[in-house]
């Protein structure tokens, strides 16, 4: 029997009110609420109908999936979902990762590894298609409140989940693929934003397979080839750094115990 329960919303803004019924009628009966942006005449602000979508978990629920209305889904994208939140319930799960990203480095490292999910490395955490327990759905929101005009979502998710040391997990492959309709919040600039890794026919298997631990990420970003390396954070700080190198510069890392490339390794966790 199942321990979790799932409430699930698409935000979306007047002007995409379509799009994003389209979305919610392709969901199981009743399953996708669509939460409209609270105030559509006002400065553009994603984080603003962010947070009215974290607040409109249901009763009675133990997690809220906020979707964005231009997201395509991958045919077992509900099934996963409910996998991985038995899974792993305390966790926030970023179900879409952009290909130029760090996360998106990760993924395609889990991917090589035979992994469902990848530890969310020291960058922006992803916030189109995005898990969290209630108790940090809520948080988020009175927490985002108090920052509206500032930071993207994005990142202030990633300082909130990180301050909290909540587990953070990008699914693998992604559950969701970013379908270009023009941005209506400034990210045109940024060209097409499409996931590092999505199978539309991917079939539910084994959600506790997970590559975590990683300290290289090469990738490839605004036409250059360059890699994230992960050290200790400073003594007044917990966790951990990532520091960036063209690699050309990047130096070679090797295990401990051999001289061959460390080789990853998924867990069941």
């Amino acid at each position: 029997m199942a321990r979790q329960r799932l409430s699930a919303v698409v935000m979306t803004h007047p002007r995409r009110r379509e799009a994003a019924e389209k979305l919610a009628l392709s969901a199981p009966s009743g399953l996708l609420r669509v939460v409209m942006d609270p105030d559509p005449t006002g400065t553009p602000s994603v984080l603003r109908t962010a947070l009215a979508a974290w607040s409109a978990i249901e009763d009675g629920a133990t997690h809220q999936l906020v979707i964005q209305d231009d997201m395509v889904l991958s045919e077992s994208f509900y099934d996963r979902v409910r996998s991985a939140i038995e899974a792993r319930p305390d966790a926030a799960l970023a179900l879409f990762a952009l290909w130029d990203s760090r996360n998106g480095a990760a993924v395609r490292m889990a991917a090589m590894a035979g992994a469902r999910w990848v530890g969310a490395v020291n960058e922006y955490f992803p916030c189109v298609a995005i898990v969290l327990p209630r108790r940090h759905a809520e948080g988020f929101a009175a927490y985002g409140r108090q920052r509206l005009g500032g930071w993207p979502d994005d990142i202030l998710m990633h300082r909130y989940l990180r301050d909290r040391d909540v587990p953070r997990y990008v699914a693998v492959p992604n559950l969701t693929e970013h379908e270009d309709r023009g941005s209506i919040s400034g990210n045109a600039f940024r060209g097409p934003r499409r996931s590092v890794c999505f199978l539309p026919k991917d079939a539910p298997a084994e959600e506790t397979r997970a590559l975590t631990g990683l300290t290289v990420l090469p990738f490839f970003k605004h036409g250059v080839a360059q890699c994230a390396v992960r050290a200790p954070a400073p003594a007044r700080n917990t966790g951990c750094t990532w520091t960036r190198a063209s690699t050309s510069k990047a130096p070679a890392y090797r295990s401990r115990s051999s001289t061959r490339p460390a080789r990853a390794r998924p867990t069941r966790t």
